[in-house]
C-alpha cells in the first residue's frame, strides 16, 4: 500500500508539469560545439527548435550580438530567410530544425565566460509578437556559456632546407656533389617529410647516398621523421658536354606535417650555377697545315694520276739498266 501511494503521487504530481509544458507552442534548445576555447579557435553554435503547434509553424529566431565572437558563417533551412542573426522561418510542417552559427573566439578574451543568447518567438501573419507573446509563453529564451583559456603551446616541429655544392661551377661531363641539408629547428620531430629538388634535363644522376625517386626533372625523397636537429642528403650528377649548357637552375623544397597534421611547405628560390665550356681542339699551323697538305697530294698523285714524263724517263733508264747488266752477265 505505501508504495503504491507513493506512485500515485509521481503520476499525479507530474501530470502539471506536462501539461504545462504541453501549453507552449515550440520547444528550444542551443548547443555549442565546446565549452572551452582559446583565441582564434571556431565555436560551432546550434539553435534547436521543435514546433509543438500549428501556430509554431510562423517562427521568429533572433540571436544577441555575440560579444568576443567574430561571426564566421551561418545555415539555416531554406525556409527561413536571415537578416543580420534574425531568421523568420516559415515551416510547412511541424518538423524539428536548426539553425547553425560558426564564430571564432577574438583576441583578448582570455579568463571571461562568452555567454550566446538567442531568442525564438511565434510571429504572427499580422506583424505583431513582442509583449504579449512572452505572456502568453510564446516566446523561449536560450543559451550557452563558453569559458576562454589560454591558448596551448604546442611543440611545433620547424624545418628548414638548403641546396649546396662542392664547387663554384661545373665541368661537363665530370661528376658533381650536391648536398640538401634538412634541418628541424623546432621542439618536436616533423613526420612525412617530403624532400624535393628540381633539376633540369641536362643533368644526370649518377649515385646518391639515398637513392631519390626521379620524376619530372624532380629529386624526390620521402622521409618519414625528421628529428630535431640537421641531416644530408648527398647526391652526384653529370652535366655532359653533349648538351651543350652553359648554366643549369636548381631549386629545393619541402613539406612536413605541423603539430595539427597540417601540411607546411617551404622552399627556396632556384640558384644558377655555371658551366665551364668544352675546351676547344688545339690550334693548326700554317707550317704544319702545309706539309700536311703536301704529304696528301704526294700520295694522292702516286695513287691515282698517272705517270709524267719524268716518271717515263726513269722507268726507261731502269729498263735498259737492267738489259746491259743481263748481257754483260750472258758474255761473262
Amino acid at each position: 500500500m505505501p508504495l503504491l501511494l507513493v506512485f500515485s503521487f509521481i503520476l499525479v504530481a507530474a501530470v502539471p508539469i506536462a501539461a504545462g509544458g504541453g501549453e507552449r507552442p515550440m520547444d528550444a534548445s542551443m548547443y555549442v560545439s565546446r565549452t572551452q576555447a582559446s583565441p582564434g579557435d571556431e565555436v560551432i553554435f546550434w539553435i534547436w527548435i521543435d514546433p509543438l503547434k500549428e501556430k509554431a509553424r510562423n517562427l521568429v529566431v533572433m540571436e544577441s550580438d555575440l560579444e568576443g565572437f567574430t561571426v564566421v558563417s551561418s545555415v539555416a533551412p531554406d525556409t527561413c530567410l536571415e537578416t543580420q542573426l534574425t531568421w523568420v522561418c516559415i515551416q510547412d510542417d511541424l518538423r524539428p530544425f536548426a539553425i547553425e552559427v560558426r564564430a571564432v573566439v577574438e583576441s583578448g578574451m582570455t579568463g571571461r565566460d562568452l555567454i550566446n543568447q538567442a531568442q525564438v518567438e511565434v510571429w504572427e501573419k499580422n506583424g505583431h509578437h513582442g509583449e504579449d507573446d512572452h505572456k502568453e509563453g510564446n516566446a523561449i529564451s536560450v543559451s550557452a556559456e563558453v569559458h576562454v583559456v589560454p591558448a596551448a603551446v604546442v611543440e611545433e616541429p620547424e624545418i628548414e632546407v638548403r641546396l649546396t655544392s662542392t664547387q663554384v661551377e661545373i665541368v661537363p661531363d665530370s661528376p658533381f656533389t650536391y648536398r640538401v641539408e634538412v634541418t628541424n629547428r623546432g621542439k618536436s620531430p616533423a613526420n612525412n617529410v617530403s624532400v624535393v629538388v628540381s633539376v633540369p634535363d641536362s643533368m644526370v644522376m649518377e649515385s646518391a647516398t639515398r637513392w631519390p625517386t626521379i620524376l619530372d626533372g624532380q629529386l624526390i625523397w620521402i622521409l618519414d621523421s625528421v628529428p630535431v636537429g640537421s641531416m644530408e642528403l648527398l647526391f652526384n650528377a653529370t652535366v655532359p658536354a653533349s648538351n651543350h649548357a652553359d648554366q643549369v637552375e636548381m631549386a629545393v623544397a619541402v613539406t612536413y606535417e605541423d603539430g595539427n597534421g597540417g601540411a607546411v611547405r617551404v622552399e627556396t628560390k632556384p640558384s644558377s650555377i655555371s658551366v665551364l665550356p668544352v675546351p676547344a681542339a688545339p690550334p693548326v699551323w700554317p707550317l704544319q697545315l702545309g706539309v700536311i697538305l703536301a704529304v696528301l697530294a704526294f700520295v694522292g698523285r702516286s695513287l691515282f694520276l698517272p705517270p709524267g714524263p719524268i716518271g717515263s724517263a726513269l722507268t726507261k733508264a731502269r729498263a735498259r739498266t737492267r738489259s746491259s747488266c743481263s748481257t754483260g752477265a750472258g758474255s761473262s
